[in-house]
């Protein structure tokens, strides 16, 4: 069999694109003006809107490391970047930090595009930590996560 006979055909995508291009053509200009949209006017319409980056740290009041912190983020982050919660994860991540390392958890968190049922996307909100977990959890679930946050001394 000759290497020519391998390849796929790729002729029919061309006539393809030609008789349909007024719909791709609409089908692109809409996920344009979305993004757009999403990018000038975010903010407006964002539940969540305070920036972490600006939370003010203790260094001596830590009892975890810059790395820790990043790990505790970065699990909290796959217990709900996916289809379900694991509010297991959530719970034994937030539940032996002090304030300052809650802070710092909050901090590396920063904002994520969050775009429903956990998964980021370039069409996604961007949401800090409390947007994120007020969005996947619900009832006692979220009455005991902001309980715990506020006892912390952390908006929730």
């Amino acid at each position: 069999m000759a290497a020519k006979d391998k390849l796929p055909d790729f002729s029919k995508v061309g006539d393809f694109l030609e008789k349909n291009s007024k719909p791709i053509l609409y089908i692109g200009g809409a996920i344009v003006v979305i993004f757009l949209v999403k990018k000038i006017f975010g903010s407006i319409f964002n539940k969540y809107p305070s920036d972490p980056s600006n939370t003010v740290i203790v260094p001596s009041k830590l009892s975890i490391t810059q790395a820790q912190g990043a790990q505790i983020a970065q699990n909290m982050f796959e217990a709900m970047n996916r289809f379900g919660t694991d509010e297991d994860t959530l719970f034994d991540s937030v539940t032996p930090l002090n304030s300052e390392d809650l802070k710092l958890v909050v901090k590396i968190f920063g904002l994520r595009s969050y775009f429903g049922h956990g998964y980021g996307a370039i069409l996604g909100q961007d949401k800090s930590l409390q947007g994120w977990l007020k969005a996947e959890l619900s009832g006692k679930n979220l009455e005991d996560m902001q309980a715990l946050f506020l006892e912390r001394g952390l908006a929730f």
